[in-house]
């Protein structure tokens, strides 16, 4: 029979479907052995599904690690990237300085020469 709690179990030669034991005129002595068998089962699926609870809770906290992980890698990445692009344009601009300065030497030296 099914239980309700996600699991099956099989009625016993003398026993039938109900949680109180035997047919309607139960004795307290089976009631009370079918209560504690519930109450255990209750227990044991209340365990199941505070483990998988906290299965599920840890692998959504592993996932939002992984996730900032990458993200901060990424960001590092993309920050290094920046800074080398900055790199070479300042060395650019270092460039573009010498060959002004070259250039303004040059016209100076042309300019005494005339005169």
């Amino acid at each position: 029979t099914f239980d309700g709690a996600g699991s099956r179990s099989v009625v016993l030669a003398g026993e039938t479907d109900s949680p109180f034991g035997y047919g309607g005129g139960a004795s307290p002595s089976s009631a009370t052995s079918a209560l504690n068998r519930m109450r255990q089962t209750f227990e044991e699926d209340k365990s199941a599904l505070e483990r998988r609870h906290r299965k599920e809770l840890d692998d959504v906290k592993d996932d939002a690690q992984r996730q900032r992980a990458k993200l901060e890698e990424d960001a590092r990445t993309e920050i290094r990237r920046r800074n080398d692009h900055i790199q070479d344009l300042e060395r650019k601009l270092s460039q573009l300085e010498d060959r002004a300065r070259t250039a303004e030497e040059k016209q100076a030296d042309a300019e005494r020469k005339l005169a």
